[in-house]
């Protein structure tokens, strides 16, 4: 029970209860009688009394998280692309004991077990993105009144670490590049198949992520201000359909990339190659009469890159190189991270920390030398 003081002319009743998730809320009502006190209050208790049934319905993980995709999908909150890159999250969660299990049956231990059955699978990225939306997918359910809490939010209650190394997109080296380079230009593309030596060499000399290339239209190549013009990216949506998405990757991707010397006679014979079609791309797939996907160009790096020698790395390594090499030339974070349209400094910085951290002694060095010759001008004057 509580307790009555005065208050201002009147009685408060103050009194504690635990919620539904078992935490003690401090409360008090007021009145002009003891008796009117104790009304409210057992009209209040009566009103906080189980708020939550948790009865089953049936409603498992699966469904509830399928229903919140397809709402926020169709109310434009998620595009297609992210969208399909759920859904994916979504199928790994299908596939698992948590398939069949009624929201209401679903223990901390379950959750735990499931997300320890994905660390010898997956890459620690996915199992944070199986975690992420498993605990929004159980926060939903509190939401709704299915169950009283989250266990996921409890206290001892850990993401557990994938046991697959993680694999780095490398750049290449100087050595690797220049090989690279060589192979490329010599690589015979077999006949009836698409050549992407042109899309290769813009990934390499301008950082452009393959998406965005593949989008480029004769209006993104702008000679007379000597910039590409990056615009739009072609993406992956449902089913792993490729289609054009207005936009680049992220805000900070709609930009503008210089154009460098090695760069201009690319697009320049780019542009001179180009075929209709009706998008209007300079990059098209006249086979399939459709828009090129990243995994094509990617498909035939693989096998520039089989032909060198090198060992196997994605495409994006080719970004990676880029970057590498502006770093090297001493072009700076800040004019670095506006050319390869990252949302803030941070993510240059990290990304590329090893390369940075790797001219500290070249930096010192040239310090040293400066210095040098500084002294041998002054001793040269003082005699």
């Amino acid at each position: 029970m509580g307790s009555f003081r005065e208050k201002n002319g009147k009685l408060e009743y103050r009194f504690s209860f635990k919620d539904p998730y078992g935490k003690v809320i401090r409360k008090s009502v007021t009145g002009y009688s003891e008796e009117e006190c104790l009304g409210k209050y057992e009209a209040f208790m009566k009103s906080v009394a189980s708020p939550v049934s948790e009865k089953s319905d049936g409603t498992t993980i699966p469904m509830l998280l399928k229903e919140v995709l397809n709402n926020d999908f169709n109310k434009n909150y998620i595009q297609e692309s992210t969208y399909s890159l759920y859904l994916g999250i979504l199928e790994i969660i299908e596939s698992g004991s948590l398939k069949t299990t009624p929201i209401t049956d679903v223990t901390g231990d379950s959750l735990e077990q499931f997300l320890m059955s994905l660390t010898d699978c997956y890459a620690d990225s996915v199992i944070q993105k199986v975690h992420r939306h498993l605990k929004a997918t159980m926060d939903t359910a509190v939401e709704r009144k299915i169950i009283k809490s989250n266990p996921m939010n409890a206290s001892d209650f850990r993401r557990p670490k994938s046991s697959k190394k993680t694999l780095d997109v490398k750049a290449f080296t100087k050595e690797e590049h220049k090989l690279f380079m060589t192979v490329l230009e010599e690589y015979k593309v077999p006949r009836g198949r698409n050549n992407y030596k042109k899309q290769i060499l813009i990934e390499i000399y301008s950082g452009l992520r393959m998406g965005e290339i593949n989008a480029l239209t004769p209006e993104c190549i702008d000679f007379k201000n000597n910039v590409i013009h990056v615009r739009s990216t072609i993406s992956h949506g449902i089913e792993n359909r490729a289609y054009v998405k207005d936009g680049a990757k992220t805000y900070e991707g709609s930009r503008e990339v210089p154009i460098s010397k090695k760069l201009k006679p690319i697009l320049e014979q780019a542009l001179e190659e180009m075929t209709d079609n009706q998008l209007g791309f300079i990059f098209y797939d006249n086979n399939k009469d459709d828009v090129i996907s990243t995994k094509q160009v990617n498909n035939f790096f693989r096998r520039v890159v089989a032909k060198a020698g090198l060992p196997m790395r994605g495409q994006h390594a080719l970004r990676h190189t880029f970057a590498t090499r502006c770093i090297e030339a001493g072009v700076s974070a800040e004019v670095l991270r506006k050319w390869l349209g990252h949302k803030n400094i941070h993510i240059t910085l990290d990304t590329y920390a090893d390369v940075f951290n790797s001219l500290h002694n070249e930096s010192i060095e040239r310090f040293e030398t400066r210095l040098k010759v500084k002294e041998t001008l002054f001793e040269y004057v003082a005699a």
